[in-house]
């Protein structure tokens, strides 16, 4: 089979079979390693080819109202993270991956390390997220001050910044901006991280937010609401989506699968406070009964946390 009948070939899959054009790009390419690098053949220049057309799309824009609709019904720290999405133009991972020496309030800007091309930007700080922004930044460092004190609080560090300044990982400049809420195990150096928060929890309150602007009736006017700690017993956007019926785009009732998944699931957590006073022995941090509250200071993991059980005999002693 020669240029003309490759040609061909190429032809029908736009004309006949109506492909789209990155489809035909694909079996080109790979008719062309082929014939070079399998048959050592080189196929002529593809002139007579019927290339396949390129429709032209048109972008959905969303209107500001729609916006602002959609951000009433976010609550925590994804609407924060979504003002800056829309106030800063930032994309989803550079927002994740902001961290505290990367905020600039004194000139109300955000530096974008490592984001499109790997390469760095400023871009403005929105002026109705700033103070907000700041009192989030507040909240994060209580906690850091918490993980330090528990033997924690270190973060990953970008290349081999790690190596060159072994203790840069804990300094509460390096912390992320909008921390997880549990730690992980690194398994090389066996330090306690936080990792940033993920990229999903922001799509999935988004997603939520869409669904009941679609339901609940808006009310008129746009107030600034306060980022709201994670242990404050306040109704959330999923709370009321389940009072209103309404959860995941399904008018009706949660299907049985993810009724499930939505559950709590109870897990072995180890406490500070129960090691210390049971005299740091692992095996004594029993797992909490289904529906008890779990403190914020245990951390659920999958073993005891390193050298707690040895703090905690020095501690008894």
């Amino acid at each position: 089979m020669g240029g003309p009948e490759v040609s061909k070939f190429l032809s029908a899959l736009a004309v006949e079979r109506d492909v789209a054009a990155s489809t035909q790009n694909q079996v080109l390419s790979a008719l062309l390693f082929l014939y070079r690098e399998m048959l050592g053949q080189t196929l002529p220049w593809l002139d007579d080819m019927v290339r396949a057309k390129r429709p032209a799309r048109l972008p959905v824009v969303v209107s500001r109202s729609e916006v602002l609709a959609a951000i009433r019904h976010i609550d925590g720290p994804p609407w924060l993270m979504t003002l800056l999405l829309y106030g800063a133009g930032l994309r989803l991972l550079e927002c994740a991956r902001l961290r505290v020496k990367d905020v600039d309030f004194a000139r109300n800007q955000l530096m974008v390390r490592g984001g499109k091309g790997d390469k760095d930007r400023m871009v403005p700080l929105p002026a109705v997220a700033a103070g907000d922004l700041a009192r989030h930044l507040e909240a994060v460092k209580r906690q850091h001050e918490e993980d330090l004190r528990g033997g924690a609080g270190w973060v990953e560090l970008p290349g081999a910044l790690g190596r060159k300044y072994p203790h840069a990982g804990r300094e509460w400049a390096w912390q992320w901006v909008f921390p997880a809420t549990r730690f992980y195990v690194e398994r090389e150096s066996g330090q306690w991280r936080r990792h940033h928060l993920h990229e999903s929890v922001l799509q999935h309150a988004v997603k939520l937010a869409i669904t009941l602007k679609r339901t609940v009736p808006e009310t008129k006017g746009v107030a600034s609401k306060p980022v709201l700690p994670r242990d404050t017993p306040e109704r959330g956007p999923r709370d009321r989506a389940r009072a209103s019926g309404v959860c995941r785009g399904d008018a009706g009732a949660v299907s049985a699968g993810r009724q499930a998944r939505a559950r709590p699931v109870a897990r072995r957590v180890l406490s500070r406070d129960r090691l210390s006073s049971q005299g740091g022995d692992p095996a004594a941090a029993s797992q909490p009964a289904r529906g008890a509250p779990v403190p914020r200071a245990a951390v659920s993991v999958r073993g005891p946390r390193p050298g707690a059980a040895a703090r905690a005999g020095v501690a008894g002693q």
